[in-house]
Order: C-alpha cells, then sequence, then structure tokens
C-alpha cells in the first residue's frame, strides 16, 4: 500500500507544480515547455502511441507492485517512483496532448518532476539487480 501512496503524491506533485509553473517563471531554470514527444522529444506527434505504451508500463508496474513480496521492498520502492511518474506524464498527454516539461538547465532538454522520479525508480531498480544481485552470488560461492 506505501508503494502507492508515493506514486500518488509524485503524482500530484508534478501536477500541482504543473498548474503553477506556466503562471511563476521566476527561478532561471524554470522554463515552461509542451513536449508533444517522449525523452529528448523522440517520437514528436506520436502522442496515441506514447499513451499506449505508458498504459501498458503502468499496468505491468502495478501488477508487480501487488505481486513482489515484501522482501523487494528495493524493487517496489524504484517501481513506485516510476509509477508515478508515468502517470503524472501520461495524465499530461490525455488531457493536454503534451507533457509540461519545466526545469532547464541548458545544457540538458527540458524535463519535470515526474521524469526524474522515474529515473530515480530505474537507478533504484538498477544498483537493487546489479550490486544486490553481485552480492548474494558472493554469498553463495
Amino acid at each position: 500500500m506505501i508503494y502507492f501512496i508515493i506514486s500518488t503524491v509524485i503524482f500530484a506533485a508534478d501536477q500541482l507544480i504543473k498548474t503553477i509553473v506556466p503562471r511563476h517563471q521566476v527561478m532561471f531554470i524554470i522554463n515552461y515547455t509542451e513536449n508533444t514527444g517522449a525523452a529528448f522529444g523522440i517520437l514528436r506527434e506520436h502522442i496515441g502511441f506514447l499513451i499506449f505504451i505508458g498504459l501498458i508500463i503502468i499496468g505491468v508496474i502495478c501488477y508487480f507492485l501487488k505481486n513482489l513480496d515484501e522482501q523487494q521492498s528495493m524493487l517496489k520502492f524504484g517501481l513506485s517512483f516510476i509509477l508515478g511518474g508515468s502517470v503524472a506524464n501520461v495524465s499530461d498527454r490525455i488531457m493536454r496532448g503534451y507533457v509540461i516539461d519545466y526545469i532547464d538547465f541548458k545544457v540538458w532538454p527540458v524535463f519535470n518532476l515526474a521524469d526524474i522520479c522515474i529515473n530515480f525508480g530505474l537507478f533504484l531498480i538498477i544498483v537493487k539487480l546489479i550490486f544486490w544481485s553481485n552480492k548474494q552470488k558472493c554469498q553463495n560461492s
């Protein structure tokens, strides 16, 4: 249950920020952008395909969150961050036809909180799969 709460908080925070940003671009790193594509603007103008893939990803993540045992907490935390970010970006695509991006460091494409959470979730899963799997292999040898 905690994992779905984390996902919901991420979704709500991202959506709240996206309602504030267009009216309050006061920081130098805030740059309101409407992204009709995926990461780095790839698949621009293929909104239907991106929604379809996003919904499949959300379904798969929900399945794993419900079926992984509690000993897999790091995987579940990673999945919950990916779920929250994915729901936020897919809901943007469904409701607006684009994703609102707003964090701009000028040396990287503009992104948002949902993107940060998706990447952080992937990082947790990679760390779990690489380092903990290798640790267990060493202990079993």
